[in-house]
Order: C-alpha cells, then structure tokens, then sequence
C-alpha cells in the first residue's frame, strides 16, 4: 500500500506505529480501500477522483477510523462517527445511525449518485459536501441539521428539490 498513498507525516521516530500519518491523496487502483493502521488524517478529496471505489476497509490497529462498506468515517473526540467519504458512484447512500456529521466533499465527485438518506443524528454537513453530484435530484435535510454550510450542492445540475426543517439555524 505504500507506493499507492501519499502520507505527511507530524513528527519523525516511530510514526508508523502511533498513528500520525495524514492520508493525502490515494492512488491505488480497483474497488477497495484499505487505510492503514498509522494513518490517523484524511485530507479533504484524498478518494475524490476515484470513480471505480466501491469499498473500504481499516487495517487492524487503526483507532481513528471505521469502515463500513462504501462509507469512511472518522471518531470525533467523543467517539461518534463522522462521515468523511463515500466511495459508491451509483445508487442511493444510506448514511449509518449515530453518524454526527457529514465532512466537507464527503460524497464530492459521485456524479452518478442518485439519492441520499440522512439519519437523524446529523446535526452538521460542512461545505461542498456534495459537490458535483450531477445525478442528485432530491434531498430531505433531517430536522436533527442545524448548520448546513456553504456550497453543500455546488454542482449538484439535476437538483430539484431541498426538503429541511425549520429548525435550521445556520446557512453559509
């Protein structure tokens, strides 16, 4: 897996084995996505161009993030999960139960996605979240989301229709 990821390290010593690695960009070809144990960041977009993803997997010693077939998530501080990729390029996402928060570009680049099901314990989706789901039609924003940042459907050309509650309190 080394020749296929690009790693920045935080400090120098036995890295490796402490899980300072900050994933920047991966370059590996086929379906599935392993992260390695040491890796404890993701750079926004590090799967973005990666069409032909379907899944990914964690290395066993890996503490800071979780797979879930199509779906990467990381542990925020108090160990919910936060989803910040979607590998799948088709179909319907179905974002898991407990998930807090959608990162920025989570599901960027899927432009043969076609709908998306948020559960109701996302309270934030950060920008660009969907940028450029072309294929995007119809959302229904949970009444659990109270920021929605900005340029969440840049891109999104086939968008008909945003369904959110009234308690939204923040848009940027």
């Amino acid at each position: 897996w080394m020749g296929r990821i690009l790693i920045m390290k935080r400090r120098m010593g036995d890295c490796m084995k402490k899980g300072c690695g900050n994933l920047i960009f991966w370059f590996g070809t086929g379906e599935r996505a392993v992260i390695p144990a040491f890796v404890s960041r993701l750079a926004v977009g590090a799967f973005e161009s990666r069409k032909d993803l379907k899944e990914f997997a964690v290395e066993p010693g890996n503490t800071k993030f979780i797979a879930q077939g199509p779906a990467l998530y990381k542990l925020d501080k108090k160990k919910n999960p936060v989803l910040v990729c979607w590998a799948l390029n088709q179909g319907e996402a179905v974002i898991a139960p407990g998930t807090v928060r959608i990162e920025r570009r989570a599901f960027a680049g899927r432009d043969k996605l076609t709908g998306v099901r948020i559960p109701d314990s996302v309270t934030n989706i950060e920008r660009e979240a969907f940028w450029g789901c072309a294929s995007l039609e119809e959302v229904h924003i949970p009444g659990s989301v109270r920021t929605l940042r900005e340029r969440t459907f840049f891109g999104c050309t086939r968008l008909k229709q945003v369904d959110f509650s009234e308690g939204l309190e923040k848009t940027e």
